[in-house]
């Protein structure tokens, strides 16, 4: 049998109320050289019957079941062993793709010669409204840096014998699998290369929004384990050398990531803090950038206020600086 074109990893745990849509977005692309797997992680609703159903009709589906629920990471870490194809799209099971998904980064594939291919995205909101991923965003990873891609990983496809047996989303991780992927895969390095095109539809679900909102204290720090892994990662290949602006984006989200009590529970909101304090000495450590501007004299004091814990009530300070931005600029997104 030929190689196909595009693996599409799909894995899905309780997705009913969702999954026809994103399968049915796949199966009606415009380039039928497909393979699709879906992984079923233990689902206990109606997702296998859909997924069935959709194979039956179309021999491109394979199924993988998980006798037990193993998360979204080593769910997709499965369907990735098994792909066979030249490239690998990662939609979730609530998303759907436009009919020209595949054409239209393939296309910019062959011309480009990169190993990633980007598109934009449609983010459909819980109000109903609707905006666009920022055409900027591209401008960045093309003109300043790759590791500029940062987010919306779902919107692109990675060419295959670059990925596979090379990269692989950290089972342990419960959050940010994503961050750490594309970190991990483009500091290898790999081209990316991006297209205007709006190639991918994400819908926020009510309860993302309320988990992005009211985010448990084990996520709160699964995010900061996540980070620093990134920075440890970026270190290893002395990134902060070969490329110290993309260097600089992945040090301000794990920055970031030490805001992220603002997101607790309100009655969890002092404890939230106090671990993103006392987290934030491993943090700054392994930031090993230099910064440009004024900003090259402002972050080494930040970073000795972070690392040196005679300087707590410094810290507290400027982490309730923060929390006080948050508040007066809406959240939003997932």
């Amino acid at each position: 049998m030929e190689q196909p074109l595009v693996s599409f990893i799909i894995p899905v745990y309780n997705g009913e109320k969702w999954l026809a849509d994103c399968l049915q977005s796949v199966v009606d692309q415009s380039v039928p050289d497909l393979e699709i797997i879906v992984i079923d992680d233990a689902s206990t609703d109606g997702t296998p019957q859909i997924v069935r159903s959709f194979a039956d009709r179309d021999p491109r589906i394979k199924i993988l079941v998980n006798e037990r629920n193993s998360g979204h990471a080593a769910a997709r870490n499965r369907g990735l062993d098994m792909s066979t194809g030249r490239w690998i799209a990662t939609p979730d099971c609530d998303d759907t793709i436009e009919p020209d998904f595949c054409k239209i980064l393939l296309a910019e594939a062959e011309r480009s010669g990169a190993d990633i291919i980007k598109g934009r995205s449609r983010i459909l909101e819980t109000d109903g409204s609707a905006h666009e991923t920022p055409r900027q965003w591209h401008e960045d990873i093309m003109s300043k840096s790759p590791l500029c891609f940062n987010d919306d990983w779902w919107s692109a496809i990675y060419r295959a014998d670059k990925i596979r047996g090379k990269v692989r989303l950290h089972d342990e991780a419960p959050i940010a699998v994503d961050l750490l992927f594309l970190s991990e895969a483009i500091s290898l390095p790999l081209k990316v290369a991006c297209v205007d095109d709006i190639v991918y539809t994400q819908v926020v679900r009510a309860n993302s929004v309320g988990a992005y909102r009211n985010r448990p204290l084990k996520k709160i720090e699964a995010c900061i384990d996540a980070t620093a892994s990134i920075l440890q990662t970026l270190n290893e290949r002395k990134v902060y050398a070969t490329d110290p602006y993309g260097y600089r984006v992945w040090a301000r989200e794990a920055l970031r990531r030490l805001g992220g009590f603002h997101r607790a529970r309100k009655e969890e909101r002092e404890t939230a803090l106090a671990i993103c304090a006392a987290r934030a000495p491993q943090v700054a450590s392994l930031i090993r950038c230099e910064y440009p501007g004024i900003k090259k004299f402002l972050m080494p004091l930040v970073l000795k206020i972070l690392s040196d814990d005679r300087l707590m009530p410094a810290r507290l300070l400027l982490f309730r600086s923060y929390d006080i931005m948050k508040r007066i600029r809406p959240l939003k997104g997932h």
